[in-house]
């Protein structure tokens, strides 16, 4: 038999309340991210149009090299400030989901007959803090932190061959070999930098309400 705890009108509108706070702060999270996706994109659309007409232009080498530095280097940290703050999105869009689950956790507890109806989770160790790249889901989990890492790490492969090519006029292998490791460096440092923050992400964020061990099976 269930046993239903009655709860206050007062309690219930608090609990409301802090749901659709909650809901609202995440919704706008999410839609934040993709536009700052969106922003990097055509930003980097556009600065690829300028390289095209600076490298066509009737331009000394020196104001060549200058501008596709300038250009390259500026895609690189508006990549990387954006990177950052989509992993701080990320780490606050869990942190909120969780918030949710608790409240719904709240009203199970007080009225388990709803339980049976409910298809989202009522633990606060969901979603994961945990880093979901290519290397251990594949690409298809690659969310928009691990895309902008992608992208950034394409850039520094521009500014690499950029370097070896134009200005050092190196051989066509030794560029492509350098390009493969400037992408392995930067995306691991991304990688590294997620993983670093998720973990301490994850000891900052108490868990009250666990997922039992046989939901999980």
């Amino acid at each position: 038999m269930n046993l239903r705890i009655p709860i206050q009108d007062s309690t219930l509108g608090f609990m409301l309340a802090e749901y659709e706070t909650l809901r609202d702060l995440r919704a706008s999270l999410v839609s934040q991210g993709e536009s700052r996706v969106n922003f990097l994109l055509a930003t980097i659309s556009g600065a690829v149009v300028a390289l095209a007409l600076v490298n066509q232009g009737a331009y000394s080498k020196d104001i060549v090299i200058t501008i596709n530095a300038m250009i390259l280097v500026g895609l690189f940290l508006l990549g990387l400030i954006t990177y950052l703050r989509l992993v701080h999105r990320g780490i606050a869009i869990t942190v909120y989901t969780r918030g949710i689950n608790r409240i719904r956790r709240y009203f199970v507890e007080r009225v388990p007959d709803i339980g049976d109806y409910l298809i989202l989770p009522t633990s606060d160790d969901v979603p994961s803090l945990r880093y979901g790249g290519f290397f251990s889901r594949g690409l298809g989990s690659v969310g928009l932190a691990g895309m902008v890492a992608i992208i950034d790490s394409i850039i520094s492969v521009a500014s690499v061959v950029l370097g070896l090519k134009i200005i050092f006029d190196q051989p066509i292998g030794i560029v492509l070999f350098a390009g493969l490791i400037a992408f392995a460096i930067a995306y691991l440092g991304h990688y590294v930098f997620h993983i670093v923050l998720l973990r301490k992400a994850n000891k900052e964020t108490q868990v009250r309400f666990p997922m039992l061990k046989e939901a999980q099976n």
